[in-house]
């Protein structure tokens, strides 16, 4: 069969006994090519030459289809995790920034904030059960001034706990303010109510 000119010389090479490989691609009428050829012996003779002709450009041309390929599909990937990420840090954060808008930080009870949104959403027929207690620490500036106000802190979270454990399963306890607290209760009796203002009274003496 035909072969190109530009590899004749290989081939020629080949047909005396010579194994050839091609130390680079070759422009050949028909494209480029990386060619390689070894002889073909009958005993010590060479009777024909095996040529192989590697085909560059369409090694080239499938090298530049996988490089698009693996762009297209880490652009897509990247799309994805990128719109995974936002889909996952607006359902975690919300939750967290609503958490921190009604909290507040030195105590860990709810803040004005929550306390005059659940006043604006109360509805009438809560308002009927419905028990507003109004608390503050006495002589928190004494502490302050003569402790310091690391200690008034502590005071402040304490009574928080205090507030919060007695009357936990009867409504939400909120600092407003300072040193003072409110309590929005719903179905506590006078009784109930006047037993557990005692108890807080003699705990935090």
């Amino acid at each position: 069969a035909p072969i190109e000119g530009e590899i004749t010389s290989i081939v020629t090479k080949c047909l005396n006994g010579q194994a050839m490989h091609g130390p680079k691609a070759m422009e050949t009428s028909w494209g480029a090519i990386m060619p390689a050829c070894k002889p073909i012996k009958q005993g010590d003779t060479t009777v024909g030459a095996l040529v192989i002709e590697f085909d560059v450009q369409s090694f080239v041309d499938n090298t530049h289809r996988s490089i698009l390929i693996c762009l297209a599909f880490s652009f897509g990937v990247a799309i994805f995790v990128t719109i995974l990420t936002a889909w996952l840090l607006k359902k975690l954060s919300a939750p967290l920034y609503r958490k921190l808008a009604y909290t507040d930080l030195l105590t860990g009870v709810f803040n004005r904030n929550a306390f005059e949104l659940d006043i604006r959403h109360l509805t009438n027929e809560k308002k009927e059960g419905l028990v507003v207690l109004s608390c503050d620490i006495n002589q928190l500036k004494t502490i302050n001034d003569q402790t310091g106000h690391a200690a008034g802190d502590a005071h402040i979270r304490t009574f928080a706990r205090l507030l919060r454990h007695q009357l936990k399963g009867f409504g939400k306890t909120y600092r407003i303010g300072g040193d003072e607290f409110t309590a929005l209760l719903h179905n506590v009796t006078e009784d109930e109510l006047e037993e557990k203002m005692e108890k807080l009274h003699s705990t935090t003496q």
